[in-house]
């Protein structure tokens, strides 16, 4: 489990705050690189904003130096809610920053194996999202005991690009705007009568977590959308009193910040037991009625092996393939 070459140790830096915000920009494998068509260095002063946010309320990160410079960082913070869904430990890894001039994947692995250490001692999970193109530090983080769990596709539909989309049928499709109130009680109840079925995701996949808590996970998700929290707006479709699905999503105030309106933080599913038919009628919906009245993009991550999601999103010249990137998992207790 050694690096691959010789790195300096990492070492937890209280006072590394700027160093690392700084790194920032010299890491070429952003999260949200997509958005830098619409503006400036976007997913850069977006990413500076969350990273800056996590290290001054959370622990101390683990940096790597080269001297004076900082050429490395890990950023990371524990999760309580699900530690509390779990009953384990569960700790996600914020952000991997390398300075681009650095060898990549000794400085990953040895920062990533640093971070096992410190949370050695009791049976807990480490979560670390890596975007697909990012070969060495996927390289670096295998070499320390994690494992691939999920693959997930980021697609993003653009309003301003529907005209290109080919006539459609809203059939049965609706909005509601929380900001207009709550949703009425009966279709509340409707919505949340049967569990969200999301099995092919990192958490089930990972056999030392059980499935009943993985799916707990999901169904207290659906509660909150459905009660307005996180979440703006609900897209679904009704028929003769039938619902056939619905999806949920938020404005993102980190993006809005820097003059672009995005909608993400999506959630959505087909009751079991209701009519098919739905995906394509509500993927068209969604790609031509704008849900918020200035919202631009609506952003949607799936996880590759949901093909009914995929399909449902792809084919339409309003959406465009954004990001892929890979959810990894590792126990502080395994060796």
């Amino acid at each position: 489990m050694a690096p691959t070459s010789p790195t300096p140790a990492p070492v937890p830096a209280e006072d590394a705050v700027d160093a690392l915000v700084a790194l920032v920009g010299r890491d070429g494998f952003a999260p949200l690189r997509w958005l830098d068509r619409f503006g400036d260095r976007i997913s850069q002063r977006v990413r500076a904003e969350q990273v800056g946010e996590v290290l001054r309320g959370g622990p101390s990160p683990l940096v790597v130096r080269d001297g004076d410079d900082v050429v490395g960082g890990l950023v990371w913070r524990p999760l309580p809610d699900l530690a509390e869904i779990f009953d384990h430990p569960v700790h996600e890894v914020v952000a991997v920053l390398v300075d681009d001039r650095a060898d990549r994947r000794p400085v990953v692995a040895a920062m990533l194996g640093a971070l096992r250490e410190q949370l050695a001692g009791q049976a807990g999970l480490v979560m670390l999202r890596l975007e697909v193109d990012d070969v060495e530090a996927l390289a670096g983080a295998t070499s320390m005991g994690f494992t691939v769990r999920e693959t997930s596709l980021t697609l993003m539909n653009d309003i301003e690009r529907r005209h290109l989309n080919p006539p459609y049928d809203p059939a049965g499709m609706k909005i509601h705007r929380f900001a207009d109130g709550p949703l009425p009680e009966e279709m509340r109840n409707v919505l949340r009568s049967a569990p969200a079925p999301i099995v092919d995701d990192h958490y089930h996949a990972d056999p030392r977590l059980d499935d009943d808590r993985c799916t707990a996970i999901y169904d207290r998700r659906r509660d909150q959308v459905l009660n307005g929290v996180r979440a703006d707006v609900i897209v679904y479709r009704e028929v003769d009193g039938v619902y056939f699905g619905f999806g949920t999503f938020k404005r993102d105030p980190d993006v809005a910040r820097h003059g672009l309106t995005l909608l993400n933080d999506s959630f959505g599913y087909r009751p079991p037991g209701s009519p098919s038919g739905h995906n394509r009628v509500a993927a068209e919906f969604m790609c031509n009625e704008p849900l918020l009245e200035d919202a631009r993009l609506v952003q949607w991550d799936t996880q590759a092996t949901n093909l009914p999601m995929v399909n449902m999103l792809t084919g339409r010249p309003s959406i465009r393939f954004c990001r892929a990137s890979y959810m990894l998992h590792v126990w502080t207790d395994e060796p």
